[in-house]
C-alpha cells in the first residue's frame, strides 16, 4: 500500500547516497525523487511474482526481501534464494534501458522477509536514471569517454547485468580479458553501498569469450559485514561460465602506511604515443604487405586507453631483452567522480601488454602465430584512490615462466609517485611443437646475465637499500 514520507527531502537524500544515482547531478536526483511512490509490505507479503509485468524500479528503503529464482535444471527442486536489503533494487526495465515500449516481466518471486518500505520509480520515469545510456555524467559539451561505453552494463533484474562488446571495443577475434575484468568489477560495484570501496579482486578466465555474443553477469552476495563485503561475479555466454571474479570491499579507514618508491621513468612528454608507434610500424619497410593491410584496418579504430611505452621495442624483429616494462597510461575522456568507474577502468587497462612481458626474454611478442597465449587468472589490489583519466605509470615484470605458463607482477603509480594499484597474472604460453624442436626455447635463456643478471641493481626495481621505504602513520 502507498504511504507518504513527511519530509520530501528525505527521499532525495537517500537516493543520492545510492551508487545507482550517485553520478547524477542533484537536480536530476530531485526529479527522480519527485516521481517516487512509497510502498510498504508486511513480512511474507509478495512484492513481485515471476512472469508478471514490473511496475518499475523497486528500491529498498528499509527491511529485507528474498528473491527466489526458479530451479536451473528441469526436474530440480533447488530454488536459489537471494536476500536484498537497504539500498538494493530490482525490477524496472533496467536503469539504462533504451526501449521503454517493451514490457518487462519479473524473472523471480520477491517476498518480504521483514516489514519493508520500498521506493518505486514507475516505468515511464526510469529514463531519468540514464542519460545517453551512461551512469557517468560528462561535463557540458564533452563527449562520453569511450571506456565508459565499453564497460557499460544494463541491469536485467536484481543482481543480473548484461554487457556487450561495442564495435569500437572489439580488439581481438576473442573477447578481450580486460573487458571481462572491467565489466565484472563494475557489476560487483553496483551491488554494494557507495560507502564501500573495492580493495582487491581475484579472477579466473575459464573459457574463451565471443565478442559477438552478449555477456550475462550474475552477482552473488557472499558476505556483508560492518567493515567488509564480498561479492562473487560469474560471466556467462551461451549458458556457460566463461569468467569468475571475487571482489572484496571495505569501508575507508586510516592505518599504518608504507610503499615502494616509484621507479625512475621518462617524462610523459618525451615518450611517443601509441599512434606514433603505429605509424612507425606501418612505414617500416620490413613489414609485409599482408601485415600492412591488417594494420591499416586496425589503425582507424578509436582508442579508449592512451598508452606510452617508455622503452622502445622492435615489433618487426624483436630481440631478447629483460622481462620488464614501464608504461604510462590513462583513459581518454572525462570519467566523472565515481571511484568505481576509475577502478574498473584500471582493471580493463591492466590486461594490456601484461602477459607479453613474459615473452620478452625469449624474443617473442603478441601476436605471434607460433604461440598460443591466453590469460589464466588475474588479481588486483587497490591501495589508494586515483583517477584513471590522469596518467599512471605501470611497472610490469615477469620473475618466472615455466610449465607453459608465464607469471607477471605489476604496480601502478600516480604522477606524484603514490603506489595506488598492484597486479598479478599467470597466463598460458604454449609454443608450437615445430618451433620447440628447433630449439627456439632454450634453458640457456635463464643463464644469460644480460637478461637475468645474478645480482640485479636494487634501483632498477625501485628500491635502494640506503633509502628507507616511504611511510607515515
Amino acid at each position: 500500500m502507498a504511504i507518504c514520507i513527511g519530509d520530501e527531502g528525505v527521499i532525495a537524500k537517500f537516493l543520492a547516497s545510492l551508487r545507482l544515482l550517485q553520478a547524477l547531478p542533484p537536480a536530476c536526483v530531485q526529479k527522480v525523487a519527485d516521481r517516487i511512490e512509497v510502498l510498504t509490505f508486511r513480512p511474507q507479503e509478495v512484492l513481485a511474482k515471476e512472469g508478471t509485468p514490473s511496475r518499475g524500479l523497486y528500491i529498498l528503503h528499509s527491511g529485507q526481501v528474498r528473491v527466489v529464482q526458479a530451479p536451473n535444471h528441469v526436474g530440480s527442486t533447488d530454488h536459489t534464494a537471494l536476500v536484498l536489503s537497504v539500498g538494493d533494487h530490482f525490477g524496472g526495465q533496467g536503469s539504462c534501458a533504451t526501449d521503454f515500449s517493451k514490457q518487462h516481466l519479473h524473472s523471480a518471486d520477491v517476498v518480504a522477509v521483514t516489514e519493508v518500505t520500498v521506493l518505486l520509480l514507475p516505468n515511464e520515469h526510469c529514463h531519468l536514471l540514464s542519460e545517453d545510456s551512461s551512469h557517468v555524467v560528462q561535463p557540458e559539451g564533452e563527449k562520453q569517454a569511450l571506456i565508459a561505453r565499453i564497460l557499460h552494463l544494463d541491469r536485467l533484474e536484481a543482481d543480473f547485468f548484461q554487457g556487450v562488446t561495442i564495435p569500437e571495443g572489439n580488439l581481438y577475434p576473442r573477447l578481450f580479458g580486460g573487458q571481462l575484468l572491467g565489466q565484472g568489477l563494475w557489476a560487483a560495484c553496483q551491488s554494494v553501498d557507495a560507502s564501500l570501496g573495492v580493495h582487491s579482486l581475484h579472477s579466473y578466465f575459464l573459457l574463451p569469450g565471443d565478442p559477438n555474443v552478449p555477456i550475462i553477469y550474475r552477482v552473488d552476495h557472499i558476505r556483508d559485514g560492518k567493515s567488509f563485503a564480498t561479492r562473487h561475479v560469474v560471466a556467462i555466454q551461451k549458458g556457460r561460465n566463461i569468467f569468475s571474479l571475487h571482489a572484496s570491499f571495505q569501508r575507508a579507514e586510516e592505518g599504518l602506511e608504507h610503499q615502494y618508491p616509484m621507479p625512475a621513468a621518462p617524462s610523459i612528454e618525451t615518450v611517443p604515443t601509441w599512434e606514433e608507434l603505429q605509424e612507425e610500424y606501418y612505414n617500416d619497410p620490413r613489414v609485409s604487405k599482408e601485415a600492412r593491410e591488417r594494420f591499416k584496418r586496425r589503425r582507424k579504430r578509436p582508442i579508449a586507453i592512451d598508452m606510452k611505452f617508455c622503452e622502445a621495442i622492435d615489433r618487426v624483429e624483436p630481440q631478447a631483452r629483460p622481462p620488464r616494462q614501464l608504461i604510462w597510461w590513462r583513459a581518454r575522456g572525462n570519467l566523472g567522480s565515481d571511484p568505481a568507474l576509475h577502478q574498473a577502468t584500471a582493471a580493463y587497462a591492466s590486461d594490456f601488454s601484461f602477459l607479453e612481458t613474459a615473452l620478452l626474454p625469449h624474443g617473442f611478442l603478441i601476436p605471434d602465430r607460433r604461440l598460443v597465449v591466453a590469460s589464466l587468472d588475474h588479481s588486483m589490489w587497490f591501495h589508494r584512490p586515483f583517477r584513471a583519466d590522469d596518467w599512471l605509470l605501470y611497472q610490469v615484470e615477469s620473475p618466472r615462466s615455466s610449465g607453459s605458463r608465464g607469471f607477471c607482477l605489476g604496480r601502478m603509480y600516480t604522477r606524484s609517485g603514490e603506489l595506488v594499484v598492484s597486479t598479478a597474472q599467470e597466463g598460458l604460453i604454449r609454443l608450437d611443437p615445430s618451433v620447440r624442436v628447433k630449439g627456439a626455447l632454450s634453458s640457456d635463456v635463464e643463464k644469460d646475465p644480460a637478461l637475468f643478471p645474478s645480482k640485479v641493481k636494487e634501483k632498477d626495481d625501485g628500491v635502494e637499500p640506503s633509502k628507507p621505504l616511504r611511510s607515515r602513520l
